[in-house]
C-alpha cells in the first residue's frame, strides 16, 4: 500500500489550464474517488499519477518516492511506479487467453514460471473467473472482460490501483455487481485505490472518501460518502449527489411559502424573512389526497419497487417516489392529470441566488 500526495499540480494544453494548483493527499489503503462532470480534469490527474502525463508544475509522490516533478522536468515511467491501471475500455488483448492476459505483467517482470502460474491462477479465481483461463475475450461477457482487466492490474501486487471509469460500458446490473467486487478486491489486496467517475451511485457505494469537482475543475467538497449526501456544503453538491428537487420559497414570519403564492410548503422555517430555496429528495416528498400543497400529476412511471411521479407545483416541477406496497396499501396511486397533495419530509435549505445559479 502507499499514500498518494499531489502538491500544487498544474497541467495545461495550449493556453487552457486543465488542472490548476491542485493539492490532495490520498491515504494509505484508502478507496478515494474523484467525482465530477466530463471535462473537469479528473482523468488528467489520474494520468499524471499513472505517469502517462507529466505535470507542468508541482510534485507527485507515491509513498515516500517522488514520481513526478514539473519544475525538475522529471517523470518516473509508469512501469516503475508500482501501480495497476484499469480503463473503461478494458484494453484486454484479443489474441491472448484469460490466463495470458492476466499473466502478462508477471512475464514483463520475469517472474519464475511456477510463481507466475500460482499468482495468475489466484488472481483469476479472486475475480470469479476460475475455469475460464483458456477462453479468449470474444468468448466472455463485458463484465467478465472487465474482471480480466482487474485481475491483470492486481496480479503484480501494486501499491496503488488507478481506475478510470471502468464500469461505464457495462449494463446496470453488471455495474452494480462490479462496484461491490471492486470494493471486496480492494480490501483483500489492501491496495490504495483512486477511482475516477461521474457516477455518484458508484462513488457512494465504494468510497472511503469522495472529492467532488465542478465543471471548472474546482474542488467543491471532500468528505465521506454520508457527509456529502447528508450534509452537502452547497446546492451544487446536493444536486450532484442524487436526484433532487429545488423549490423557491419566500420566508415570512417563520413559515416558508411557495414563491409568489400563499401556499405554505414548510410550517417551521426558522430563517430571516426573504428568499430561500428548499431542496428535497424524491423519496422525501410525501403524497396525500388531503394534506399538503396542491399539485398536479404530470407523469407516472412504475419502477417495480416504487412509483416515480413528476408533479407540477405552481411553476416548479417536483419529482416524488413512493414505495409500491405503501402506495397500494394507502391507495395513493395517481394517474396523469390528477391532482394530489404533497408535503416535504427531510429537506435542506440553500441561498436562493446561489441555488438558482447552480441549478441552471
Amino acid at each position: 500500500m502507499a499514500q498518494i500526495v499531489l502538491k500544487n499540480i498544474w497541467k495545461s494544453y495550449g493556453k487552457k489550464d486543465v488542472v490548476k494548483d491542485f493539492s490532495m493527499t490520498i491515504n494509505d489503503g484508502e478507496c478515494f474517488t474523484f467525482l465530477g462532470p466530463s471535462g473537469c480534469g479528473k482523468t488528467v490527474i489520474l494520468r499524471m499519477i499513472a505517469g502517462f502525463e507529466r505535470p507542468d508544475r508541482g510534485e507527485i509522490y507515491i509513498g515516500d518516492r517522488l514520481v513526478a516533478s514539473g519544475e525538475k522536468h522529471y517523470s518516473l515511467p509508469p512501469e516503475a511506479r508500482d501501480i495497476g491501471v484499469v480503463f473503461q475500455d478494458y484494453a484486454v488483448w484479443p489474441h491472448k487467453t484469460v490466463f495470458q492476459n492476466v499473466a502478462y505483467p508477471l512475464h514483463i517482470k520475469k517472474v519464475h514460471k511456477e510463481e507466475l502460474k500460482q499468482r495468475t491462477n489466484t488472481a483469476v479465481a479472486q475475480v470469479g473467473l476460475k475455469n475460464y483461463e483458456k477462453r479468449y475475450p470474444y468468448q466472455l461477457s463485458g463484465g467478465q472482460q472487465q474482471r480480466v482487466a482487474l485481475a491483470r492490474a492486481l496480479v503484480p501486487r501494486p501499491s496503488v490501483l488507478l481506475l478510470d471509469e471502468p464500469l461505464n460500458n457495462l449494463d446496470a446490473n453488471l455495474r452494480e455487481e462490479m462496484r461491490f467486487e471492486i470494493k471486496v478486491l480492494q480490501r483483500e489486496y489492501g491496495v490504495t485505490v483512486l477511482y475516477v467517475t461521474h457516477d455518484q451511485d458508484v462513488a457512494l457505494a465504494i468510497s472511503d472518501r469522495i472529492l467532488v469537482f465542478d465543471k471548472n475543475g474546482s474542488i467543491r467538497q471532500v468528505g465521506k460518502p454520508e457527509e456529502l449526501y447528508d450534509n452537502p456544503k452547497d446546492s451544487y453538491i446536493y444536486k450532484f449527489m442524487g436526484v433532487s428537487n429545488f423549490v423557491p420559497a419566500d420566508i415570512r414570519g417563520g413559515k416558508a411559502y411557495l414563491k409568489g403564492t400563499k401556499e405554505v410548503v414548510c410550517e417551521d422555517a426558522s430563517f430571516a424573512d426573504g428568499a430561500m430555496t428548499m431542496a428535497s429528495r424524491p423519496s422525501d416528498v410525501l403524497l396525500s389526497r388531503q394534506d399538503g400543497v396542491l399539485a398536479k400529476v404530470m407523469r407516472v412511471a412504475y419502477l417495480g419497487n416504487n412509483f416515480d411521479y413528476r408533479l407540477s407545483l405552481g411553476d416548479v416541477e417536483v419529482r416524488a417516489q413512493m414505495d409500491t406496497h405503501e402506495a397500494l396499501a394507502q391507495r395513493l396511486i395517481f394517474e396523469p392529470g390528477e391532482e394530489c397533495r404533497i408535503s416535504f419530509g427531510k429537506m435542506k435549505w440553500f441561498d436562493a441566488e446561489q441555488a438558482k445559479e447552480e441549478v441552471l
